[in-house]
């Protein structure tokens, strides 16, 4: 999305995005504390990277999932 793009519309969705995003990994953590979830790596504080990476996207491009070990 370049820069001329960033409208209210964009900007908006950037920071609805960035809201969800916050809102799975405090619930992902909850669960994780109460024992019902195992596993969880929180990735809070960088809610902005994969939100400013998908405005980038188009239809033919793919996003995998990996975790550092």
């Amino acid at each position: 999305m370049p820069y001329e793009e960033l409208n209210k519309e964009s900007l908006l969705w950037m920071y609805e995005t960035m809201v969800t995003i916050r809102r799975f990994e405090e619930q992902s953590r909850r669960e994780a504390d109460a024992g019902k979830l195992r596993g969880m790596h929180s990735s809070i504080g960088q809610e902005a990277v994969p939100t400013g990476i998908c405005a980038h996207l188009n239809e033919k491009d793919y996003v995998l999932g990996t975790h550092r070990s």
